[in-house]
């Protein structure tokens, strides 16, 4: 008996963290590039990852030949359309997006729980961040017009 209620309270921490990712696809895509599915979410529960798995079959098309992928249908963050997503920053693991918009546009409207979240920039505004954890870092980046919100996972050897 004891048991199965602990196979039970386990299997159900495990589904709530998964159920922390909304289903709906623009938020889910939102939760990713801000970082709220954090480094150990992602590499220790199969279920956030099936889940983000199941996201980007159903929800995004593989651009032939690239490591991007394009909306199957439009998709946006914060208000803003997507125009590519990338399952990694780089090198780095993580999530990132090419948004239609300007860094400035941009930077006003990361707001999560009422607090701007990318205020720290270079003095030219091309690349703003937020370090959130040890781990986990969210990004605003400009590069030559090409506007990108990324979150950043340590980078693995």
């Amino acid at each position: 008996m004891k048991l199965f209620i602990t196979l039970t309270l386990m299997l159900t921490s495990l589904t709530t963290v998964a159920a922390e990712l909304s289903d709906d696809p623009n938020t889910m895509l939102q939760q990713l590039v801000t970082c709220e599915v954090t480094w150990k979410k992602l590499n220790d529960n199969y279920w956030v990852t099936s889940k983000i798995e199941d996201f980007y079959g159903n929800h995004l098309t593989r651009e032939r030949k690239k490591r991007s992928f394009l909306p199957k249908q439009e998709m946006n963050v914060f208000g803003i359309n997507v125009v590519k997503v990338y399952p990694s920053v780089g090198l780095q693991p993580g999530f990132m997006v090419e948004l239609d918009t300007s860094i400035s546009n941009l930077l006003d409207v990361v707001v999560i729980n009422g607090n701007k979240m990318l205020e720290d920039c270079n003095s030219d505004k091309t690349i703003c961040g937020k370090k959130l954890s040890k781990t986990e870092s969210v990004m605003a980046l400009d590069e030559r017009g090409r506007v990108f919100l990324a979150c950043a996972y340590p980078y693995q050897k």
